[in-house]
């Protein structure tokens, strides 16, 4: 494991305090979960926008009319 510094605000520094105590968790774990937890969610996020994007496509692909390839002349 890396350790590394970070800055944050007063109060979100009070907030994060207050929180990974009630949690039972120090400072460390609590900041690498709520880490690990935004960083899925952003994934998540990010993926759903990816198969929505490739939905429409498939939708409109779907709904486009093929070309009319019969012809008007009949043997």
């Amino acid at each position: 494991m890396k350790r590394i510094n970070i800055n944050f605000s007063d109060n979100l520094l009070y907030e994060i305090k207050r929180t990974s105590k009630e949690l039972n968790m120090n400072l460390s774990e609590f900041v690498r979960e709520a880490t690990e937890v935004y960083s899925s969610k952003i994934k998540e996020e990010k993926l759903k926008k990816k198969l929505a994007k490739k939905n429409d496509e498939t939708t409109q692909e779907d709904t486009q009319i093929p070309p009319d390839t019969s012809t008007t002349e009949e043997k």
